[in-house]
């Protein structure tokens, strides 16, 4: 099972119940997953650049609050056995790192299964330096666009 947490950002409801679609469903595929991947995406560039706009302190947040909800689906998958958590950001530094300490801060209580089995977690860093002309394919870069959306006005659905 692979979740993108941070794709559609501002589409903060539909992320929501798809989760607890998922979670609550008596016939939800949760309980055949054994691997799960994980990714967050954040523009730590982007956001010191406009830490002093309000719109960019509602991002940091959502960002938080979509690692708690990613986090409470996790811990619905009985049979989980491995956990790949793939973090990107446009920087590698001490700002960059707390952010991702803060958001995935939930993911250290994860430690068993279930069945009391032990869950392999892997935390892998992806540090994608912003440019002009640069592809939007780059997760990044995806990211600032739909943060500059927000900040222009685009509101959270």
């Amino acid at each position: 099972m692979e979740i993108n947490a941070t794709r559609g950002f501002r589409h903060l409801e539909f992320f929501m119940t798809i989760l607890d679609t998922l979670q609550n469903e008596s016939s939800s595929p949760l309980h055949h997953i054994r691997n799960a991947a994980v990714t967050f995406v954040w523009d730590t560039q982007w956001y010191q650049a406009h830490a002093h706009e309000p719109q960019a302190e509602t991002c940091s947040q959502v960002l938080r609050l979509r690692g708690n909800l990613v986090y409470e689906l996790v811990c619905a998958i009985p049979n989980l056995k491995k956990l790949t958590i793939n973090w990107h950001d446009s920087e590698d530094s001490g700002d960059a790192l707390a952010m991702r300490s803060v958001v995935l801060e939930p993911f250290d209580e994860i430690v068993l299964n279930t069945y009391g089995e032990p869950i392999d977690i892997n935390i892998v860093n992806h540090f994608h330096q912003q440019s002009t002309g640069q592809k939007s394919s780059v997760p990044t870069c995806a990211m600032r666009q739909e943060l500059e959306g927000i900040l222009m006005g685009e509101d959270f659905c």
